[in-house]
């Protein structure tokens, strides 16, 4: 695997000039690049935190000496949650949740309200992950985040569909509104995702917009439209073993060295 650092760094910054420029928060995905340097380059140029998407990635960005962590998955089972509890006393913490059985072990957790863990709901706002599935269930959720001792509500998470910014923009907007009808307005509404990264000043109710592809794009990218061959920062050195037809290669990389994700040709 090699990775253009010249292009990385375009990259970067390309990303978070558009943040800034519209007013958007942006919390890095660290999943791609798993790098706690790459995360420090992200934060150097202003993002408000990372995002990680499980405990070991979490983990040893902390060891990285980044600090204010975002991890939107559920955690289930009581090794996870002691390791949550120790990464929580290191770090700024927050995670997500979209069900009580998750909020249950969360908060037989965090007992204590001087160890507050901030707590998100995740909401399915079109593209058919994890999620609740209404403004209702979000605000009952939210409810029950907020009457636990060791929990804070934290507030919205979502990954929207590809371009469906309208519908997902509708869905929180109507949310928000009925959590500040309870008295629980949400102090974070995070959405996310490379494909929408560039359309993310669309979905106003977003206060935060979480990109992770973005650092490397690849070649989803570039048949979205997100960008050209010359923005793809990583590409993976391979050598022709056999080429028995002038119309066919055999490389010594598989399916295990690359990118086994369906997409459209660009």
């Amino acid at each position: 695997m090699l990775i253009d650092l010249d292009k990385v760094a375009a990259n970067l910054a390309r990303a978070q000039a558009y943040a800034d420029a519209h007013g958007i928060r942006l919390r890095p995905h660290v999943k791609t690049h798993k790098l706690p340097r790459f995360a420090r380059d992200q934060m150097a140029l202003g993002a408000v935190g990372i995002t990680a998407q499980k405990l070991g990635e979490a983990e040893a960005m902390a060891d990285g000496g980044l600090s204010d962590i975002f991890l939107p998955y559920n955690i289930i089972g009581a090794s996870k949650l002691a390791r949550l509890a120790a990464l929580a006393r290191r770090v700024r913490l927050s995670v997500t949740c979209d069900n009580a059985m998750v909020l249950s072990g969360y908060a037989a957790t965090f007992t204590a309200p001087e160890t507050l863990l901030t707590v998100l709901v995740e909401c399915d706002t079109g593209a058919g992950r994890c999620g609740v599935q209404t403004p209702q269930q979000a605000v009952a959720l939210a409810q029950a985040i907020a009457a636990a001792p060791g929990l804070r509500f934290g507030g919205l998470m979502t990954y929207p569909p590809r371009e469906g910014e309208a519908a997902t923009n509708a869905w929180l907007l109507a949310t928000r509104v009925a959590l500040a009808e309870t008295g629980l307005p949400p102090p974070v509404i995070s959405a996310g995702g490379s494909p929408g990264l560039y359309r993310a000043h669309l979905v106003t109710a977003a206060s935060e917009h979480r990109p992770g592809t973005y650092i490397y794009s690849d070649r989803m990218q570039v048949a979205w439209g997100l960008g050209t061959w010359d923005d793809c920062a990583m590409t993976v050195l391979a050598t022709v073993v056999s080429r028995p037809t002038e119309t066919r290669a055999i490389l010594d990389a598989g399916s295990k060295a690359l990118a086994a994700d369906l997409c459209p040709l660009p």
